[in-house]
């Protein structure tokens, strides 16, 4: 599973997500909708792909 967040330009996370392989080609085409939503609430978001600790 990969782990995403929508953060703003100031570092700050809107919101986490967790996607599963099956999941992972329905939801390349999801990234434009989410991020639209939150800029009609004023957010300039983007999405960034969280990696693990090591």
């Amino acid at each position: 599973m990969k782990k995403y967040a929508l953060v703003c330009p100031d570092g700050h996370i809107v919101d986490k997500l967790t996607v599963t392989p099956e999941e992972e080609k329905h939801f390349k085409s999801f990234v434009p909708v989410m991020v639209s939503r939150w800029s009609t609430s004023g957010y300039d978001v983007r999405l960034v792909e969280l990696k693990e600790a090591v």
